[in-house]
């Protein structure tokens, strides 16, 4: 932790990229990545000026300066020497006074000037991970390590050792603080120690002696005035000593001078030896070094090497003379033999030149007769050199070459010049040959002309590619001309696709207006038979009354599922569909679908459960609506095509990096299965697996359409395998037992996964556990018949470090039971499944209370959701809890502790599912709740859509005035005072957003504020923030429901 001059108070922790601030007013701010802090930070220090400095993790940002006018960090880290790199650490850094910056690591220390990195080496034979470093006002370094305390005065490390004081020599990680009388203060593990003596003094060690010197092993005297010499190849031992104390604290380090300029790696013994010594003059120095003291100055004995005879210096006079006189007889020599090679090899090059090249060469006499022609000459024109030799070129001729040319040629070279033309020539079997030719004069030592040489180079491939080229320029040429003409013809298609374009937007807009008006006009009459029916309901009817009503009911809200699907799945189609983020926990979204969906398992005897893996983070940031309706729409599928067996939600963690997790959800089942040629088509909208599936399970087929495009949205996918994969490699722990279904069909697994942010602080609320209760080392005894509800429960309990024991019927509870008192290690506790076969889970239950070995045994039963008269027989049998599975894991946790308290768990009824939650006929429907008794005004054109809202208000037990038009509303709302105001959306005269609006603007002069809900028929994208806009406080959907309606006012009721 560091204050800076401001007062702001900078935290660092461990393991964690980016650093907090911490205003005096109390205000926390994080500086991560977005701020320029990419890498884990170990160190904040401030320099003398306030400067602040970072030290972390990493080859290329291990090191950051704080910018206060931008508040953010710039990498200012320099780049490392290819060995420092890896696995880079800074762990601690210390500002000095001159402007340089001390770095102290796991690879040793640094200092960085001027941009410039330069390395301290500590200890040369070895390398130091360094903890601590601090500059005291000498300007000297004191650097603590995991070896010591080390001070590097600029020129020398001085080390600190036991000898010293210090309790022991590993210290800890940024511990030394140099107070304001330069004294440093250091932290080790032993604890706090500080320096005792002057804090600038640097004593030296006392000079090192001699105890013998040995040369060839024979003792020499090392005080001669003169330095002694010695024969070739001898070599040297010495033996030395200092007199500081303790001599178990003395290093020394030595060189010999004229073999080697470098000291000795440091160390304790004081003998030195040297081999074999060449012949020359050598100083031999040893130098000694107590902890807490600078290096002593240097013993010395200086001698000299002797060389052999054949190397002495008379030896290499006479080598020199000798050297002499055979240079000068071999230089002559060689002088007269290298001027005639010269010559020759100069001829020979030539020649060589000639023979090799490409370019067809040749010389004539003065007559114009070839005396020479090179190889190319017989390659081009295909005659051999005898056939030539003695001839006129004049066998060349193709009679192409215009008779000018030639008597240009002769003139020129008569007259000694060069000339430089292009002949077309024919070859010996009479091809045409192009060449460009030069042709020159030949003259001797006396400059008289004696001949001529002509050299020519054959062009007739690139006459070739000069016409092909002429041909092809003209193929561009027509081709431009066709490109343009299609590039015409593009650019007219191109108008017509962007016309089409204009068209197809046009359609899509119409298509999403005829959805919203479509979803309008089909929720207004929708409101009026949902709110209707559930109000009929409430009255006395007789049952075949009630059967009719149900029926609409349920009719009108699977109408309703249809609506909203399609509604969806037009956003899809608009690529408008799009997430909520925000703050939730993941057990308490899938909690509430597990709950939805228990119902309807239930109803068809299905087991339901659920498992998150324990490294699952549960504080996340998303959107928790979307991801409960996929996990509805694949759950409730799961259900409806499942007629016996099972159905398990498992999570997962798959990666997490940077504050993001990727989550894996599978949904097993025992249902019909899918077969391997469907898969892919039931991910396609309005596509089932089978067309007799729909009439016999209903649906329309847009539920997985729209959750693969959701989970895309969340940055995942959805996938199916069918059979139902049970073994996934992430099963849940257990005792080995095979968790596979044992009765039901070849089911499916529906995988999806998604992406979610982390929460950063998660506020968890507090468990209130009893005072002196714990689950630890707990023996409790699970009895079901399910074995993949058995594995959860275990692992649950194993987490909680109880001692869970499995079986899976009543007769082997009682055998485990039996045998846990007879061993003396009786079960403190057992969970009860009520459902399994041959013996459900209260007659187990009876037995174990008929047997007074187990009176002290608690017994808790679990039990699937709509099974009743279950309360009233737990009571006779004394059972201590009674849930309903899937039972989330911190209702189970704290039920544990409950029990093992002594108090009694929960012993409701079950709630009832759909089709049982109403009052069966004959008898009075529950009186309205009060919704606080406030005056609303109700803004509704439909008739029937306002008898139904007057209807449920009235029922609420509020006060109701209606306006049928948005003006109407205006004006009755400036007549009367209004706690609440229900606004249609849609009205004629004015609608709904601009009567808002201009009771906005006259609260806006008048103060006041009155609380609008909207009421609209509208679902599409943009609805809700239009209403928001406009200065609504609340929305509310039609269909109307008396519950949503109930609990917005029951908001409202805590502002009035």
């Amino acid at each position: 932790m560091l204050v800076d001059k401001q007062g702001y108070l900078w935290v660092v922790q461990d393991g964690l990229p980016g650093v907090s601030r911490l205003s005096p007013a109390g205000q926390v701010e994080r500086f991560e990545r977005i701020a320029g802090v990419s890498t884990e930070i170990n160190v904040i220090r401030s320099a003398p000026d306030g400067s602040l400095y970072l030290g972390g993790v990493g080859k290329s940002g291990y090191l950051f300066h704080y910018l206060p006018e931008s508040e953010t960090f710039v990498n200012i880290s320099p780049p490392l020497p290819p060995l420092e790199a890896d696995n880079f650490a800074v762990e601690d850094l210390a500002p000095a006074p001159d402007g340089t910056l001390w770095l102290a690591g796991n690879r040793g220390l640094f200092a960085l000037r001027n941009d410039s990195l330069r390395r301290i080496e500590i200890l040369p034979d070895r390398q130091l991970s360094l903890k601590a470093i601090a500059v005291d006002q000498k300007g000297h370094v004191w650097i603590g390590s995991d070896q010591g305390l080390f001070r590097y005065n600029g020129k020398q490390v001085i080390p600190y050792t036991e000898a010293d004081g210090l309790p022991t020599l590993t210290l800890t990680f940024r511990s030394i603080l140099v107070d304001s009388r330069g004294r440093p203060w250091v932290g080790t593990f032993h604890g706090v120690v500080r320096w005792q003596g002057e804090p600038f003094r640097l004593p030296q060690t006392p000079n090192p002696i001699f105890l013998w010197l040995r040369m060839n092993g024979v003792p020499t005297e090392f005080q001669a005035t003169e330095p002694p010499q010695f024969r070739d190849d001898s070599y040297l031992e010495a033996s030395f000593t200092s007199f500081a104390f303790p001599p178990e604290h003395i290093r020394y380090r030595w060189r010999l001078l004229g073999q080697d300029e470098a000291w000795s790696v440091p160390g304790t013994e004081a003998y030195a030896r040297f081999p074999q010594l060449a012949p020359g003059s050598y100083t031999f120095q040893v130098q000694a070094q107590r902890s807490g003291h600078t290096w002593s100055e240097p013993a010395s004995f200086s001698f000299i090497i002797r060389p052999p005879w054949y190397m002495s210096g008379w030896a290499f006079a006479l080598y020199g003379v000798l050297l002499a006189i055979i240079l000068w007889v071999g230089i002559k020599f060689r002088r007269t033999i290298a001027e005639r090679h010269q010559a020759q090899e100069t001829i020979r090059k030539l020649l060589l030149a000639v023979e090799h090249t490409d370019e067809i060469i040749f010389m004539t006499d003065l007559a114009g007769n070839i005396e020479y022609v090179n190889p190319a000459f017989e390659r081009v024109y295909g005659y051999s050199r005898e056939e030539v030799i003695g001839k006129n070129p004049r066998i060349l001729k193709s009679r192409l070459t215009a008779p000018r040319r030639y008597e240009e040629l002769w003139r020129t070279i008569l007259a000694g010049e060069a000339y430089h033309t292009e002949f077309v020539n024919c070859t010996k079997s009479g091809e045409l040959v192009s060449v460009n030719a030069s042709i020159n004069p030949i003259f001797n030592a006396e400059g008289q002309m004696v001949g001529f040489i002509a050299v020519q180079a054959d062009i007739t491939e690139l006459k070739k590619a000069q016409e092909s080229l002429k041909r092809y320029a003209a193929e561009l040429e027509e081709a431009k001309n066709v490109i343009e003409e299609r590039a015409e013809q593009l650019t007219a298609t191109v108008r017509e696709l962007e016309l089409a374009r204009r068209k197809a937007e046009a359609a899509t807009r119409a298509k999403s207006e005829f959805l919203a008006n479509m979803s309008h006009e089909i929720r207004t009459p929708m409101n009026g038979i949902i709110g209707m029916t559930e109000l009929a309901l409430e009255t006395h009817l007789t049952p075949e009354q009630r059967e009719y009503l149900l029926t609409v009911k349920s009719s009108a809200d699977a109408l309703l599922t249809i609506i909203n699907d399609i509604l969806d799945f037009s956003k899809i189609e608009a690529g408008k569909l799009s997430l909520v983020e925000g703050k939730f926990h993941l057990d308490e979204c899938i909690g509430d679908a597990i709950k939805i969906i228990a119902v309807r398992a239930t109803e068809k005897d299905l087991e339901l459960a659920y498992h998150i893996a324990p490294d699952v983070p549960t504080a996340l940031i998303g959107d928790p609506v979307r991801l409960r309706q996929i996990l509805l729409n694949i759950m409730g599928n799961a259900v409806k095509f499942t007629d016996e067996g099972q159905i398990l939600l498992q999570v997962w963690k798959e990666e997490e990096a940077f504050g993001e997790v990727l989550l894996h959800f599978a949904i097993s089942d025992t249902g019909i299965g899918i077969p391997p040629e469907k898969q892919q088509l039931i991910f396609e909208a309005f596509a089932q697996v089978d067309s007799s599936n729909t009439r016999k399970y209903g649906g329309t087929g847009l539920g997985l359409a729209i959750s693969r495009q959701l989970a895309e949205l969340m940055g995942g996918s959805l996938w199916v395998e069918s059979p139902a994969n049970w073994n996934l490699g992430h099963d849940i722990p257990g005792n080995g037992e095979e968790i596979y279904p044992w009765k039901g069909g070849p089911g499916s697994t529906f995988h999806f996964t998604a992406r979610f942010r982390q929460q950063t602080s998660v506020e968890e609320a507090p468990e209130e556990i009893p005072a002196g209760v714990t689950l630890e080392g707990v023996p409790v005894l699970v009895v079901d018949d399910n074995p993949v509800n058995r594995r959860i429960l275990q692992e649950l309990l194993t987490r909680w470090k109880m001692k869970p024991e499995l079986v899976e019927n009543g007769p082997a509870a009682l055998r485990k039971l039996a045998e846990a008192v007879e061993q003396r290690r009786p079960f403190s506790l057992a969970l009860l499944d009520v459902q399994m076969p041959g013996m459900d889970g209260f007659t187990l239950a009876e037995k174990i209370r008929e047997d007074p070995r187990f009176q002290s045994l608690r017994l808790i039963i679990l039990t699937s959701f709509g099974e009743k008269d279950h309360p009233e027989r737990c009571r006779e049998l004394g059972i201590w809890g009674y849930y309903h599975k899937p039972i989330h894991p911190r209702e189970l946790r704290m039920a544990l502790y409950r029990v093992l308290a002594g108090e009694t768990g929960s012993i409701a009824p079950a709630p009832r599912s759909e089709k049982q939650a109403l009052p069966p006929a004959g008898e009075k429907a529950p009186a309205p709740a009060s919704g606080g008794g406030l005056s609303v005004l109700l803004a509704e054109d439909n008739p029937v859509n306002r008898r139904l809202a007057v209807r449920m208000l009235e029922k609420l037990g509020h006060r109701v005035e209606v306006a049928e038009n948005g003006k109407e509303a205006v004006e009755k709302w400036r007549q009367g005072k209004f706690d609440v105001i229900l606004m249609d959306v849609q009205m004629p005269e004015m609608d709904g957003l601009e009567a808002t609006r201009c009771i906005r603007r006259e609260e806006d002069q008048t103060g006041g504020h009155v609380f609008i809900i909207a009421l609209t028929a509208h679902a599409m994208k943009g609805d809700r923030e239009r209403c928001l806009t406009a200065g609504m406080d609340g929305y509310l959907t039609k269909p109307l429901k008396k519950a949503d309606l109930e609990q917005a006012l029951q908001h409202l009721t805590t502002k009035v």
